[in-house]
């Protein structure tokens, strides 16, 4: 197996609801404990993969409400995206 180093696993919400899709009300109510994680992991956050489109959607909220300069318009979802942030956060776009 493979050892991540340095490495964090999160979620954008913390439920498995029905048919994996997270409804809206889901992911607010799991917008506070993502925005948790993140304010721990910014200040020293060098890359972000975001697996699916949902992922990608709620980051950018999330990173904008942590002072980060968000791209605008908003960076559109594809596979094998990636758009580098300041201060050198690289965040891309993958699916499992």
């Amino acid at each position: 197996g493979q050892r991540l180093i340095g490495t964090r696993m999160t979620a954008a919400v913390r439920c498995a609801p029905p048919a994996n899709k997270p409804a809206v009300a889901e992911r607010d109510t799991c917008a506070p404990w993502l925005a948790a994680e993140l304010a721990i992991l910014l200040p020293g956050l060098r890359a972000i993969v975001c697996l699916g489109h949902f992922a990608w959607q709620v980051l950018w909220p999330q990173l904008a409400a942590s002072g980060w300069a968000v791209p605008r318009p908003r960076p559109a979802f594809g596979h094998g995206r990636e758009v580098l942030l300041e201060p050198g956060a690289d965040v891309r776009a993958g699916h499992p």
